[in-house]
């Protein structure tokens, strides 16, 4: 009994290495995934009537895997008042057969002014939706200006989208 079942296991080892012309068969198929990476920088005025507080803040490149619906959010705040409020949902784009693989990127920016950086005052909106190739990348800006009269605060972010196909 023993024996057969050391014959019986020998067997089914040599088979698993029988695989494609002879080579080793994995252990386990790799799989690909999606990876989104965001990275970019933000430009912020605080306008204020004896001087403007202006500076600039960076984003870490922060990654996104997807198939699932991932997001990424950032403030960065001027003059403790001023809030860039800026989101990115990634999702891969089904139903159009044309970009089959391609990421489908929305992102926002709030302009928020009030008397700290927590507000949730929101003077301003923009959002814009790019689609990315696999293996692509796409530069894009986004400019949100107050609508008070007699302020000019405003925010820009400028941010990298980077799509890559990553193997496990």
């Amino acid at each position: 009994m023993r024996r057969r079942l050391l014959t019986a296991a020998a067997t089914m080892v040599s088979c698993a290495v029988v695989f494609a012309g002879g080579a080793a068969a994995p252990a386990f198929a790799a799989t690909t995934h999606h990876e989104v990476h965001v990275s970019g920088t933000a430009h912020i005025k605080d306008d204020e009537w004896r001087h403007d507080d202006i500076g600039n803040h960076k984003l870490a490149r922060q990654t996104l895997r997807l198939p699932t619906d991932g997001f990424i959010h950032w403030t960065p705040c001027q003059g403790r008042e001023v809030t860039a409020n800026f989101e990115v949902h990634a999702k891969l784009i089904t139903g159009d057969p044309k970009k089959v693989g391609w990421a489908r990127v929305h992102a926002s920016l709030w302009l928020l002014e009030g008397v700290s950086c927590n507000s949730h005052d929101v003077d301003a909106k923009k959002a814009i939706d790019i689609d990315v190739p696999p293996n692509g990348e796409v530069t894009q800006s986004l400019t949100a200006v107050t609508g008070e009269r007699n302020s000019e605060d405003y925010a820009t972010v400028t941010f990298k989208v980077e799509h890559d196909l990553v193997n496990d």
